[in-house]
């Protein structure tokens, strides 16, 4: 059996994410292992603002209380919180580099309906 030291839990407040958290601290438990969780707020980067970037960006930095409130759902699992400023996949993968394991929630359409929109 594999031992997993890190595992980075991705999330981005909606329930689908929120519900990997029990999974991924299922894992950590059962490795003896830290869990971390991740939040990434989106952010503008280009040389003009935005129309509504302030409309855009204001949910994001408010989630970051929220998001630092989340702990995994069995006591005594370590927990560090990553939050974040960026591309969502650009982060995550970067942070991926320094755990052993992700688990991530999905966007919660059944598989027919990705099979339509992809």
């Amino acid at each position: 059996m594999s031992r997993f030291n890190r595992v980075l839990c991705p999330v981005d407040m909606f329930k689908n994410s929120l519900d990997a958290i029990e999974l991924a601290t299922n894992i950590a438990k059962q490795n003896d292992s830290k869990l971390v969780l991740m939040y990434v707020a989106p952010t503008w980067s280009g040389a003009e603002p935005m129309p509504g970037q302030n409309n855009f960006l204001s949910p994001a930095n408010a989630n970051r209380d929220s998001f630092q409130q989340l702990r995994p759902t069995e006591d005594s699992v370590e927990c560090e919180h990553l939050f974040l400023s960026g591309n969502a996949g650009p982060e995550i993968v970067r942070a991926s580099e320094r755990c052993d394991t992700v688990v991530i929630g999905s966007h919660g359409r059944s598989a027919s309906e990705q099979a339509f929109t992809a």
